[in-house]
């Protein structure tokens, strides 16, 4: 493109290319139209299309947790304030999401005008201020600096690790500026004064050689945001560090690796857990947030004067805070290691997921929870991208062993039902090459169920399980079993499925599974059909939960009681 005809849409396509993102999802609108065009004549940024932009949200929140980044296009107001609550998503758990909003042109605000997806009162402004509660960054973007403006929310998003929002007025969007004079990953290093982590390093060296021997280390989720699995990795192979994660980070690293003990969450730990978390050993956390459904109730109990905290931008020696990055910590952390020659403490460990063996092994054995997740594991491969929708499903894959190199996604923190569906096809367009296997119960589908067509309509190839227990079980295990606030309608999903199959392309392999027999028909058929949209309902009884579930429950039941 010569450069005479370079927009400032045509920017911040090349920038968001720069950051390795080559999918963008949305929904169309008139505002947004003339950016979209430049979008569409690019050939390099694809144009994924949803079906509303709470889904679009969901997707590029997906896309973001595989790929590092992720986009969505909306129009103004209404289609801002539809995908906010997929933004405060990200926002939560940290996902690096860019959010474009088409508006009106800046002659349309100069004025006043009582345009269509306003509120009719002149201020073109009040969604730029709702999202600024849920983002790390925004930009109302003008003819002054609109380059300018681009760059420093997109550095903010990638360093902080969490959503932003960008809005351009349909004249910002096709005015001419210059192409970009330097790559936009040059500007995402930052550096704290050498004196905190210097300060940080000499009380962690202390901690760290009066427990030489005795140490254990805890991660989770933000490891991978931050991109440290590597760093963190090292030390646990270099030191044979006993670790943990807590649900939020499972399948961060090996599973079956030497040294590790399962998961954390506070009284639900099994027995091996808590004796290294919560004894006498000295707990590196690294990543850690612990929220109530990941700590089943604030039930953790490591000591903070055995303890060094590792956040994203401020860690912890026994109580002690320091404003350094998470980066900067693991590096000091490092050559403590190295510099006091500490020794590599070889563990035996127990098998940390033996899942309560079932006896009910006949053929015509119906479905249950115990049996689905035995049986689940054995189709798993190294490489698959797993997603698990809160409830039965998050709950139930938690005890499931993970191969090497699998990508977990949940999204225990903010917890929006029906995230998951849309994020699975953000996932399989990140990474088109692997496996995405979803679990979904029957209830969150609902919210989000369009997506399945886009997920045919753009020849993706997931597996999708959907464990159809008869209405919000999560909801039932925590109270009203046999309210009516916790039953859905009767869903034929075998005809809903099929009804959304194109009527040219794509085949797609649709299966139900109320007993064993059906069960292996179902896992072995998803092998043998590797490029078509797989759908298997799972048929289970409503009041049938994993054991998850039944500890967080009566956690959630004695915190009430209090």
């Amino acid at each position: 493109m010569e450069e005479t005809n370079y927009t400032v849409a045509d920017y911040l396509i090349e920038r968001l290319l720069q950051l390795g993102i080559t999918d963008l999802f949305g929904v169309p609108g008139d505002y947004n139209l003339l950016f979209l065009d430049h979008v569409t004549a690019s050939g390099t940024l694809k144009w994924r299309g949803n079906n509303n932009e709470l889904n679009a949200a969901y997707a590029a929140d997906g896309y973001a947790r595989v790929k590092g980044a992720g986009a969505l296009v909306t129009t103004f107001g209404v289609g801002e304030l539809s995908a906010v609550n997929g933004i405060a998503g990200s926002f939560a758990e940290y996902v690096p999401v860019i959010h474009i909003a088409g508006a009106p042109a800046t002659t349309a605000e100069r004025q006043r005008l009582k345009k269509h997806h306003t509120l009719c009162d002149g201020d073109y402004r009040h969604f730029l201020r709702m999202f600024g509660e849920v983002t790390a960054d925004a930009a109302y973007l003008d003819f002054e600096h609109p380059c300018e403006d681009i760059d420093r929310v997109l550095v903010s998003c990638m360093t902080q690790k969490r959503p932003v929002s960008i809005v351009m007025p349909s004249d910002v969007a096709v005015a001419p500026c210059e192409t970009p004079r330097d790559h936009i990953t040059e500007r995402l290093n930052f550096s704290s004064p050498q004196e905190m982590i210097g300060t940080f390093k000499d009380k962690a060296r202390e901690l760290v050689q009066k427990y030489s021997g005795r140490i254990s280390l805890l991660a989770d989720f933000l490891v991978r945001r931050f991109g440290l699995e590597k760093s963190v990795g090292m030390l646990l192979d270099r030191y044979a560090l006993p670790y943990a994660t807590l649900s939020a980070g499972k399948g961060l690293f090996d599973e079956s690796r030497s040294g590790f003990l399962g998961i954390y969450n506070g009284a639900g730990s099994s027995d091996q857990v808590k004796h290294y978390l919560e004894g006498e050993s000295l707990v590196i956390s690294v990543g850690a947030m612990f929220t109530d459904g990941m700590t089943y109730n604030f039930t953790t109990a490591i000591p903070k004067d055995r303890s060094i905290e590792i956040n994203p931008f401020q860690s912890s020696v026994a109580g002690d805070h320091f404003d350094i990055t998470m980066k900067e910590a693991v590096q000091a952390l490092t050559e403590i290691f190295d510099e006091i020659d500490y020794p590599s403490q070889k563990q035996h460990t127990e098998y940390p997921f033996l899942l309560p063996e079932t006896t009910d092994t006949a053929p015509q054995t119906l479905l249950h929870q115990k049996l689905l997740w035995n049986s689940i594991g054995e189709i798993l491969k190294p490489g698959d991208i797993v997603i698990a929708e809160q409830g039965t499903s998050f709950y139930g894959i938690c005890d499931v062993m993970l191969p090497n190199g699998v990508d977990f996604i949940g999204q225990p923190i903010w917890g929006s039902i029906g995230y998951t569906l849309p994020a699975a096809l953000g996932a399989q367009l990140a990474a088109p090459e692997r496996r995405t296997v979803l679990f979904i119960g029957d209830g969150s589908a609902l919210m989000t169920l369009q997506e399945i067509i886009a997920m045919m309509r753009f020849g993706t190839a997931p597996v999708v399980f959907l464990l159809n227990n008869d209405g919000y079980s999560i909801e039932r295990a925590i109270n009203g079993p046999e309210e009516i606030y916790n039953d859905i309608p009767k869903i034929d999903w075998q005809t809903l499925v099929a009804a959304m199959k194109p009527t040219e392309g794509q085949n797609v392999y649709i299966n139900k599974a109320t007993n064993l027999a059906d069960l292996k028909e179902s896992l072995y058929y998803i092998d043998e059909y590797p490029d078509q949209f797989r759908f298997v309902e799972l048929m289970l009884e409503k009041q049938d939960y994993p054991q998850g579930i039944i500890n967080l429950s009566r956690s959630m039941s004695r915190k009430t009681e209090e």
